[in-house]
């Protein structure tokens, strides 16, 4: 017997074609995972917890497949904890976005919710509004203030780019999705990685470890 998500997913494709079809496809992604489900409901314990690892991109690199490359190297980032466990997002039938790595927040819109306590919106508004951006040619400070009001949420992708380099990328998204500041390192340097953000501020990281400051710059670990 044909199950309900085929069914449901066959009406879609059946009663719509064209621009209409993929539109749809976009907008209504497959149920969640239990996995999802449950690495979105850690921001509710209100403690820290390691981020996930999406992948994107899931066809041969010069003729040769890395799936099992990329299981062993999530394997050990979770044991090292590095990548939470429920947040190894290997699966080309759920994932397979290419470059577009953002249609994750189609499947789990409040990805990037922030959950505020009783009474903390109002001061947390009011603290916000005594904060002054610095002024833009100072980089760092500027990061700073970034970092402080606006990031929601930081996890690993490993993309087209990422798959062919060996490389994780790092995004930083605030509550809208959108991401405010990035960079990239070698996906053997993830435990390295891993300390350097538990003892150094995003402006050190990239001081320290890369030739620029840009956003997007690569990290040498």
């Amino acid at each position: 017997m044909e199950s309900g998500r085929r069914r449901l997913n066959n009406h879609y494709s059946t009663a719509a074609t064209g621009t209409e079809a993929i539109i749809l496809t976009r907008i209504l992604p497959r149920f969640q995972t239990i996995q999802e489900r449950n690495f979105c409901a850690l921001k509710y314990t209100n403690e820290s917890h390691n981020p996930a690892l999406l992948r994107t991109y899931y066809s041969d690199i010069n003729g040769e497949n890395k799936d099992e490359a990329h299981k062993i190297m999530v394997r050990d980032a979770i044991l090292e904890t590095c990548v939470h466990k429920d947040g190894n997002w290997n699966d080309k039938a759920l994932y397979d976005f290419g470059d577009d790595w953002q249609r994750i927040l189609l499947r789990m819109p409040e990805l990037c919710d922030q959950e505020v306590g009783y009474g903390e919106s109002e001061n947390k508004e009011e603290d916000q509004e005594d904060l002054e951006a610095p002024p833009p040619d100072d980089r760092e400070a500027l990061e700073s203030w970034l970092w402080s009001r606006n990031v929601a949420i930081r996890f690993y992708v490993r993309d087209r780019e990422a798959m062919e380099k060996d490389l994780i990328k790092v995004f930083y998204l605030d509550t809208h999705g959108e991401a405010i500041w990035s960079h990239k390192f070698n996906a053997k340097s993830i435990l390295q990685f891993n300390g350097a953000w538990y003892s150094m501020s995003l402006a050190e990281i990239n001081g320290c470890f890369s030739g620029s400051r840009e956003n997007g710059c690569e990290l040498f670990l």
